[in-house]
This record gives C-alpha cells, structure tokens and sequence, in this order.
C-alpha cells in the first residue's frame, strides 16, 4: 500500500513536472520562432520573400542585404548613436542611482518619505504623458535635435525606477560592514566604493541592462526630439527605411538583426546578473 502511494506520488511528480516543461518548451517555441523568421529572411533574396510554400532555410542564402545596409544606407550612423545614447544613459543613471539609492538605504532625513513617493508616482504615468512636458523643458536648453537631449530624456525614466530597486538591494546588505570599515578609518563614499558596490554588483548590472536596453530600443522620444537624419537613432532610422530607401522587406530584416544581435549578446552574459538583482530588489527591504 505504502509502495503504491509513492508510485502515486512519484508518477503525478512527473506528469507535473512533463506539463511544466512542455508549457516551456512552447513558450519558447512561440518566441523564437519570429525571430527565426527574421534571421532567415535577412538572408533571403527578395524574389524568395513571398512565395506560395514559405520556407525557413533561404534556398540562395546571401549576404548582399547586410552589405546593402552597411554601405548604402544610414544604419552604421544610427548603430554609432544608439549606442552612444544607450551607453550615456546606462554610466549616468547607474551612477546617480547608486548614491541616491545609498542615500535613501542608510539615511533618515526629512522628507524622506514624500521624495520615495515621488519616484514611485512617476512610473505610474505613461511615457507619453510626458513628451510635451520634457519638450519645452529640452527645447527651452536647447537641446532639441541632439543625442544630449535624449540621454538627459531617458535618464529621467531610468534614475525613477533604478533607484528603487538598488535601494531595496542596498537595504539586503548589512550596514555593519561599512560601520566596520569607517572605524578602521575609511571614509564614508571610500566605504560605499569599496565594500558596498561590490557586493551590489548583480544589482547594478540590472540597472546597467535596464538603462541601456531602454536608450537602444526607445522609439518615441528619439522621433518626436530628433529631426536631423544625422542624429537618429536604430529603432527611427529603421522604422524610416521605407520612405528613404524605398520598401524591402529583407534590407529590414538585414537591419532589424543587426540591431537584435547587440541585446542579445548583452542578455547572455548578463541574464544571471539580471534575475537575482531583480529579485533581490524586489523582495528586500
């Protein structure tokens, strides 16, 4: 009778543990796919685009529609400013977020409490509540029509949301530590940069991912404060390709993977970083 109960046991263990995976397994399936798609029909020639049997492996597999992108048309441009923007808005935010998130770990102040409200109401609001807002503010600057201006746009998105998730990542690190390392004569910022944001590291590489992957994939702000060609950015100077190069669907495809493969990189070598600073801020403190 025991034997049977744990047979029991054992075969509903595994049918859950079947169902788990393969619930995963078309999950992935259901995500990949499209991007498959776009990695085949990057290679494609445009006569084997629209084809009665569609097919994932291009039967004349070529390199001409990367080639086309990369020498005849903007797209380098645009890759160098994503990345410039994205980079930019990745250092700033990190390091504004880290002391302001120490600030608000080890600190009481008055004010305090209505300043952490704050933040946590501007995530609230959508994106496009404040694009009138940040407009007159960038254009009063002059910084409308600049890669400056988008950085300074982004990061107001990025300080918000990255300050709370270091700060409860900060709260999971005993302040004793720091206590220990200013006795023995270290100062306080020398205690946070020595001691602190080591330990933080996870926590940081997530705010590093995040500020990043906002400022290459933003798209509203980049064409409503960007006019200059010179000056766009990937997610712009593609969505444009049509009118400016005429319509391809496989010089997009070529230009929707060179912008795919950098996030994706990013990803693989940060994903561990990603999950256990995402949840140790989310469940600290």
């Amino acid at each position: 009778m025991a034997m049977t109960a744990r047979a029991r046991r054992r075969r509903i263990g595994f049918l859950r543990s079947a169902a788990v995976h393969l619930t995963l397994s078309a999950t992935m399936l259901l995500l990949i796919v499209p991007f498959l798609w776009l990695l085949s029909t990057s290679f494609k020639l445009p006569e084997d685009v629209f084809t009665k049997t569609p097919a994932m492996i291009p039967p004349n597999p070529t390199f001409a529609n990367y080639a086309y992108v990369l020498t005849e048309t903007m797209v380098p441009r645009y890759f160098l400013n994503s990345l410039v923007v994205a980079s930019a808005t990745a250092i700033i935010g990190t390091a504004i977020t880290s002391l302001a998130a120490y600030a608000l770990s080890r600190f009481q102040f008055r004010g305090k409490l209505g300043y952490m409200t704050m933040l946590l109401a501007t995530q609230m609001f959508p994106a496009a509540l404040f694009l009138a807002p940040l407009y007159i503010v960038l254009r009063s600057y002059g910084l409308i029509n600049s890669l400056l201006g988008l950085i300074v746009a982004y990061s107001t998105f990025v300080i918000p949301f990255c300050t709370w998730m270091l700060k409860g990542y900060f709260d999971g690190i005993p302040a004793d530590l720091e206590e220990a390392a200013m006795v023995d004569g270290a100062s306080r910022l020398a205690a946070l940069r020595q001691i602190i944001l080591p330990l933080a590291a996870p926590g940081l590489a997530t705010a590093v991912l995040f500020a990043f992957l906002l400022g290459w994939q933003e798209f509203l702000f980049a064409i409503a404060f960007v006019q200059s060609d010179q000056w766009r950015t990937l997610p712009v100077g593609i969505a444009l390709m049509d009118s400016m190069y005429g319509v391809s669907y496989t010089y997009l495809m070529a230009a929707a993977v060179i912008v795919t493969i950098p996030v994706v990189i990013l990803f693989a070598f940060l994903q561990r970083y990603l999950i256990r600073g995402l949840t140790a801020g989310a469940v600290k403190g």
